[in-house]
């Protein structure tokens, strides 16, 4: 067993990530990740190893290897503060263009029709394309326990959908992507190593609410993967990691993927969805190892 660490589980990095300086969340959202840093403690906190409070006292962690969720500035100093020792991480920069979806968007294939602009008339015009009634998402370029996205009619866009476009265009670009029939999502975990090597695991199953918020990460069932998903995801997660690399990023990251059926009621799969490059909430399940 390695030395006993002080986890930070910063869960509100992103909104660090869209900002450029630490934010604190709203009162809504602070409760909401409050409950979820007691839900997956005990699985994601190795026995013997300490959580600490998101504001912890001076000192409070001395001689214990500091580790947090996303090593933002912030994140860094509070493990300072706490007398932690404070881990190697990539620059802010780096963290911001990683974990923006425009990342994830420029390696492509994204599904039929997707689309990351920052011009709010390119948007919608795309998203004015097809039936009438059909249902995009915007996407913005952080979001945090399923938030920051909104649902939109095709050609049917009202003052709020134009407000909120606005708004979101002022932290980057957004991600325009129709909506699909969701069937199974997955999740596939990785790790970029101090010299440039990338290691994957398995793709595990990851289960979501309706609003897009995690609720639990499993290993796949017997037969639950269709035949060439599971090198398809893989091979998705080692061309994230190899861009990761090439963009000075290292650490853990997880990618997104799901199975879908499209107009016609086919299922397909879209191996690269999104590029998660921090720690995930189903780490322990994906990557036990480390």
């Amino acid at each position: 067993m390695g030395p006993r660490r002080a986890w930070l589980l910063n869960f509100e990095a992103d909104l660090e990530l869209a900002a450029g300086r630490p934010v604190t969340p709203r009162a809504g959202l602070a409760r909401q990740l409050a409950a979820l840093r007691e839900r997956v403690a005990e699985t994601f906190v190795d026995p013997g190893d300490v959580l600490l409070p998101p504001h912890p006292a001076a000192n409070s962690a001395r001689g214990l290897e500091g580790a947090c969720w996303c090593p933002t500035p912030s994140a860094l100093e509070t493990l300072r503060h706490a007398g932690a020792s404070v881990p190697d991480a990539p620059a802010f920069e780096v963290l911001q263009r990683v974990n923006a979806r425009r990342f994830c968007a420029e390696l492509g294939p994204g599904l039929p029709g997707a689309l990351h602009s920052e011009d709010a008339i390119e948007i919608t015009e795309r998203t004015g394309d097809g039936s009438p009634g059909s249902d995009w998402l915007w996407k913005r370029s952080f979001g945090v326990a399923g938030r920051g996205q909104r649902r939109v009619r095709a050609g049917a866009l009202t003052d709020a959908d134009r407000d909120w476009l606005r708004a979101s265009l002022l932290e980057g670009g957004v991600q325009v992507e129709p909506r699909v029939a969701l069937a199974l999502e997955f999740v596939t975990h990785g790790f970029v190593h101090g010299a440039g090597r990338v290691e994957v695991h398995a793709p595990c199953v990851q289960e979501v609410d309706a609003h897009g918020a995690w609720q639990v990460t499993r290993h796949a069932a017997e037969g639950e993967l269709f035949p060439g998903e599971s090198a398809a995801l893989s091979k998705a997660a080692e061309r994230a990691g190899a861009a990761l690399v090439q963009a000075g990023y290292f650490g853990p990251f997880g990618t997104d993927g799901f199975r879908y059926r499209d107009a016609d009621g086919a299922l397909r799969l879209q191996a690269l969805g999104e590029i998660n490059a921090r720690y995930t909430l189903g780490w322990r399940v994906g990557f036990p190892s480390r």
